[in-house]
């Protein structure tokens, strides 16, 4: 009796694969995920940097951000670039792209380039050396 039992629930199972597990959004649930993402992304930034522009006496530092729905993750990305200034000379003093897992509200990567200073640049908690190994190991989070 028991083993008649486990072949048709396995035979279900072969039946019937997606059971219990989730199913692909549709077009317009991702739309809506993407939108929400956006939403979410931009209500982040305008909480921590305003209008994206920070002038103090000495320096001033531009932020801008573009944001990512990952379809295969199910997250929230938002990549936040910085670079900042010195007022006299003009002159750049560091420039810092970061991705945050806003689903999480986690650090992905990190690729500081500061004036006369070796480069700063991790991905996942793997270390990279140049601006464009950063960005090749960042690719696959941004273009899912």
């Amino acid at each position: 009796m028991i083993m008649k039992k486990l072949l048709l629930l396995l035979s279900l199972m072969l039946c019937f694969p997606q059971v219990g597990y989730s199913q692909e959004p549709t077009v317009k649930e991702l739309y809506q995920l993407k939108e929400m993402c956006g939403n979410q992304t931009a209500k982040e930034f305008k909480k921590e940097y305003g209008n994206g522009y920070l002038n103090t006496q000495d320096s001033y530092t531009v932020h801008t951000y573009i944001n990512h729905y990952n379809k295969r993750l199910n997250i929230c990305l938002y990549q936040l670039h910085s670079d900042s200034f010195k007022n006299t000379p003009r002159k750049k003093i560091v420039s810092t792209t970061t991705l945050i897992d806003l689903t999480e509200n986690i650090s992905i990567a990190i690729l500081m380039d500061f004036t006369n200073s070796p480069l700063i640049c991790e991905v996942n908690g793997k270390s990279c050396s140049t601006e464009q190994e950063w960005y090749d190991l960042v690719k696959p989070f941004m273009n899912e």
